[in-house]
């Protein structure tokens, strides 16, 4: 089985030749030891793409970081197949708005132009003390079999893939936000 470091690298590694990388960052359990990273990046060619972050992340549950931990001595030959299957997670994190663009249309947009990545759309209501702010995540997941080796092309496929959707998004929404905020300024 792939070591969790080994996938966390090669993650890094992919999304700093299609995103601008910002953030590698890695929680551990303290009881299970169960493991979690989580990347962060932008777009970075175009204005204001830094408002549009992402994040990528995967968990090794107790027996996956066991088994990636202590694989040379074969002590876990009889684990079942499934253990070499990680959820490769994606969240779009929007810019912060008081007001926002019919973001259902924006799902169903999605939906259409990728149908294979079935986009869960997470919304918050954020109080301060002038107005309510909502913010908006998109999230979807992938699942990979990671066994023994890392299929570096799907890998490539998958980054490439969430470049586009973060273009086809700040497409969708850039006019609207130079919108919102010169309305913003004129209150």
């Amino acid at each position: 089985m792939i070591r969790f470091e080994e996938l966390q690298m090669r993650l890094a590694e992919t999304a700093k030749k299609y995103l601008k990388f910002q953030n590698l960052q890695v929680f551990i359990e303290q009881f299970s030891l169960e493991r979690e990273s989580i990347l962060t990046f932008s777009l970075d060619e175009r204005d204001y793409s830094h408002l549009y972050q992402s994040s990528a992340s995967f968990t090794f549950d107790v027996s996956q970081t066991e088994k990636s931990l202590y694989e040379e001595n074969d002590i876990f030959s009889s684990e079942p197949e499934y253990l070499s299957n990680v959820e490769l997670t994606f969240n779009i994190i929007f810019p912060a708005l008081s007001k926002y663009l019919n973001i259902e249309n924006l799902i169903k947009e999605l939906e259409e132009e990728y149908p294979d990545i079935e986009p869960v759309l997470i919304t918050r209501k954020v109080f301060s003390s002038l107005n309510m702010i909502t913010e908006h995540e998109i999230s979807y997941t992938y699942e990979l079999d990671i066994g023994d080796q890392i299929d570096n092309e799907l890998i490539d496929d998958i980054f490439k893939e969430h470049k586009e959707i973060l273009n086809f998004i700040y497409d969708k929404t850039i006019d609207y936000i130079d919108f919102s905020w010169q309305m913003e300024d004129e209150v």
